[in-house]
């Protein structure tokens, strides 16, 4: 069914972002059309497949996802989000989180998720609470002094950072410069959060955006390190609900568009199956790709 008189915006991009974006333009009066180059939902967070294992007798199987395995309590745009589409108390809520790391001397077990939120430490310390746990300590004790004062020195950056002041500064320096100061245990436990909530290596995350995202999701509230997992897996209980909020027919995956032009009253998307119109284009891509679709420069 067409709506001629609403507004009509082509998203590209079925990512995370591209969803998202499609969900708040629908629910303002919106009519969105969302084309995805993949064949699932979810760009950098989709499921691609199951994983399946036996071990002592029974079957397990788990579903591989790209991120997004858990909702932080500090992401409360996403919850924000969640919570129009779903019912977020019938989330599990794991009563600890452990990481496991790869240290120079071994492997390290430590729980990271209540030591932060039941520390007693003020508040913008409460995050190094995984400091307490008995296989780290044990682990930091084997490393070189010097680099113990380097990790020092680095939760002292955290604690001093300065977003509007130091934060388009730092952001031309890779997170990585940093983070290989750091001893080889505390260095393994933050390259594993950039990973995570990135989706990139630290050579490929701005230092200022990392130290933002550590004040405002680790030392912000003690309880921000808490979070929710999915009940069944990503697509089933976030990108299909978040695609079917958009009607019938506006998501089109396996539709790439492979150019973005300006017309006088709108924009023009080019895509093997032919040309889409729109009044405005969302571009839900990574830089590169968007560069792609528009080669002569900012649209």
């Amino acid at each position: 069914m067409s709506h001629p008189k609403l507004p009509h915006v082509a998203v590209v991009g079925a990512g995370m972002a591209g969803l998202a974006a499609a969900h708040y333009l629908s629910s303002v009066g919106v009519r969105c059309t969302v084309l995805e180059a993949a064949s699932v939902l979810g760009g950098r967070a989709a499921m691609l497949r199951t994983a399946s294992f036996t071990h002592r007798g029974v079957r397990h199987s788990f579903p591989i996802e790209h991120g997004l395995h858990g909702v932080f309590a500090g992401y409360q745009n996403l919850r924000a989000l969640l919570e129009g589409i779903t019912d977020l108390s019938a989330w599990p809520s794991p009563p600890e989180q452990e990481l496991i790391l790869q240290a120079p001397t071994g492997f390290v077990r430590a729980e990271f998720g209540a030591r932060i939120r039941e520390s007693p430490l003020p508040t913008s310390l409460a995050m190094f609470g995984y400091l307490g746990d008995p296989e780290m300590r044990a682990a930091m004790a084997r490393e070189n002094p010097k680099e113990l004062v380097q990790g020092i020195r680095g939760v002292l950056r955290c604690m001093a950072h300065h977003p509007t002041k130091d934060g388009f500064a730092m952001d031309h320096t890779p997170a990585s410069t940093w983070l290989n100061q750091w001893p080889g245990v505390q260095r393994k436990f933050f390259t594993t959060l950039v990973r995570s909530a990135s989706f990139a290596e630290p050579e490929d995350v701005g230092l200022g955006s990392f130290l933002e995202g550590l004040r405002v999701y680790g030392m912000g509230r003690k309880d921000y390190s808490g979070f929710q997992v999915c009940p069944t897996d990503i697509g089933t209980d976030l990108l299909q609900p978040l695609a079917a909020s958009l009607g019938q027919g506006a998501v089109h995956l396996n539709r790439p568009a492979t150019a973005v032009a300006l017309k006088e009253d709108g924009v023009r998307l080019h895509t093997p199956e032919g040309p889409i119109d729109a009044d405005a284009v969302v571009l839900a891509l990574d830089t590169p790709s968007a560069a792609r679709l528009c080669p002569t420069g900012p649209l």
